[in-house]
């Protein structure tokens, strides 16, 4: 479940996309975003998929996999499963786990404003 570790311990795929937000191009934060916020689609679906549902192209999810230090998005895929199914196994379902809200949450109101 482990992912490219950023100091001497493993992350989640999660904690790590949220520890290196900063660091990603903003394509690749629309990637990130988008596997924090819906880990369990991220875990099963394929790179083309996960590229249209976060609004970008699959070669940026691609990148993206790369620049966490997985070889490509199959190893990525397998990192967001194994998180997805530890916290299946566990009694939670991933996104009820403190802290892993949406990254950026949205006040309704601005949102709708700003239409």
């Amino acid at each position: 479940m482990a992912v490219a570790p950023t100091g001497t311990q493993a992350l989640t795929l999660s904690a790590e996309i949220r520890a290196r937000f900063d660091e990603f191009s903003r394509s690749q934060k629309d990637v990130g975003q988008y596997i924090v916020d819906h880990l369990d689609e991220a875990a099963f679906n394929t790179a083309e998929e996960l590229a249209r549902r976060a609004s970008t192209s699959s070669s940026t999810v691609v990148r993206f996999a790369q620049t966490l230090g997985f070889e490509g998005f199959p190893e990525l895929q397998a990192s967001a499963r194994d998180e997805y199914r530890h916290g299946r196994e566990n009694g939670n379902a991933p996104a009820d786990s403190p802290g892993t809200g949406p990254l950026f949450p949205i006040d309704q109101t601005e949102f709708e404003a700003a239409l």
